[in-house]
């Protein structure tokens, strides 16, 4: 498996999508894509990350914030690694309880969640290729968390800081 989690992926890619309106989408884009560009420039990047871009919608849902919240799994995946959801955070309090919060890598407050998998064969769902952050408006404007938020990512994780 490639650090891009399947083949095809040329660069790290992230989609965000604003679950409410207190900050606007294109806004929400600009600040993520400011922070991969930083994080690019970071030791710990993963050199077949490239140049990170990020764009406006993301072709899932947020798969933390279902009923019964679960990943998707597909064989063929979308070109995202990180899907940006961002919203206030009653809306994501029944998900991310303080407790889960507390113990979340690779720093506390992170709302991390495995958004993607891939089946392969006899292996279904075998392979993370995809995660999800549940991220404030007041959090997008943390530089900080958000560069652990996109350093801690798998599987840069094994690699980084």
């Amino acid at each position: 498996m490639s650090p891009l989690g399947v083949k095809g992926r040329d660069r790290f890619r992230a989609c965000v999508e604003v679950l409410n309106f207190s900050l606007s989408v294109e806004d929400s884009r600009t600040i993520i894509d400011e922070a991969l560009l930083a994080a690019a420039e970071e030791p710990g990047w993963n050199i077949h990350f490239k140049t990170p871009s990020t764009d406006v919608g993301c072709p899932l849902p947020p798969a933390a914030l279902a009923s019964d919240p679960e990943p998707f799994c597909h064989s063929d995946v979308s070109p995202y690694i990180a899907y940006v959801f961002v919203g206030v955070e009653s809306l994501f309090a029944e998900s991310f309880p303080a407790e889960r919060l507390a113990n979340s890598f690779p720093v506390p407050g992170i709302r991390r969640f495995h958004q993607e998998y891939l089946s392969e064969g006899e292996q279904p769902c075998a392979h993370q290729v995809a995660e999800s952050w549940y991220i404030t408006p007041e959090e997008l404007r943390d530089s900080e968390l958000l560069r652990q938020y996109i350093l801690g990512i798998y599987p840069m994780a094994d690699i980084c800081c």
